[in-house]
């Protein structure tokens, strides 16, 4: 795992309990506003190791199917991950 998704990994591990101890002290309005940013770096994160297991991919050393298959697996997951988010959360993401 490259350094930066190590490092981002680590620090997004908290646990729903834990989401809510940290943003408790704010308001309700404050607590959505706070979870929808915590949504939206979740999306960059996810986009920053979509694109370095994309880079990684690209240096199979496999059949093309399999690459492409695997790809267009990842793409799949990526945008699962953002309506699952946009579900539960009810936060529009970019």
């Amino acid at each position: 795992m490259a350094p930066f998704t190590a490092a981002v990994a680590a620090d997004a591990e908290l646990t729903e309990q834990e989401l809510y101890e940290l943003y408790s002290w704010n308001s309700q309005a404050g607590m959505r506003n706070c979870l929808a940013d915590k949504a939206e770096e979740s999306v960059k994160i996810l986009g920053a190791a979509e694109k370095e297991a994309a880079e990684a991919l690209g240096k199979w050393d496999e059949d093309r199917k399999y690459v492409d298959q695997a790809k267009a697996r990842l793409v799949a997951s990526n945008k699962a991950f953002r309506s699952i988010v946009r579900r539960s959360a009810n936060i529009p993401l970019r």
